[in-house]
């Protein structure tokens, strides 16, 4: 039994909700990408994020500080 795949588009997306369009259009052109990408804010649920930013405001966690500076 052979199975079939639908390759999405944009206009597949007309009928679907505001956040759900947005999800998979993300999803949709990361994985078009080379090299493939997905945002890393669909990795965290709301308690992971608050997490992620706590460690990212400690003094051991550098990266934040060095970003920061890069910036400035």
């Amino acid at each position: 039994m052979s199975k079939s795949y639908k390759i999405l588009s944009p206009q597949d997306l007309q009928n679907v909700s505001n956040s759900e369009t947005t999800f998979a259009l993300d999803v949709l052109n990361g994985l078009s990408e080379h090299p493939k990408r997905l945002s890393s804010k669909y990795f965290y649920d709301d308690t992971g994020s608050v997490y992620f930013q706590k460690i990212m405001n400690l003094p051991e966690y550098y990266l934040t500080r060095c970003e920061t500076e890069i910036i400035e």
